[in-house]
């Protein structure tokens, strides 16, 4: 699901803003693209070495038209995201 959801985002033909979302249940953070991003580099972690190659790669790709498709935040709120992923330093509206 957390693939699906960030190919789905990454297909968008112009540059997006990310939106905040409340989470009303666990599985709805998938909602937001930047969870979507994170579970996919905690499965990345976990995979065997070849595995972990080949879905590393696909990940790449994803990411590059990610930080085509998205703005970064130029006024982080810098305690909030040092311990999450780069990803989650794009703009949200």
């Amino acid at each position: 699901m957390a693939l699906a959801r960030y190919r789905a985002f990454v297909a968008a033909s112009r540059p997006v803003y990310l939106m905040s979302i409340d989470y009303s249940c666990p599985g709805c953070c998938l909602d937001d693209v930047r969870h979507a991003r994170a579970a996919l580099d905690g499965v990345l972690v976990e995979l065997p070495p070849r595995a972990r190659a080949e879905f590393g790669q696909l990940l790449r790709a994803l990411d590059k038209r990610y930080l085509q498709c998205t703005l970064p935040d130029p006024f982080p709120i810098w305690h909030s995201w040092r311990a999450e992923g780069w990803w989650f330093r794009r703009l949200t509206s």
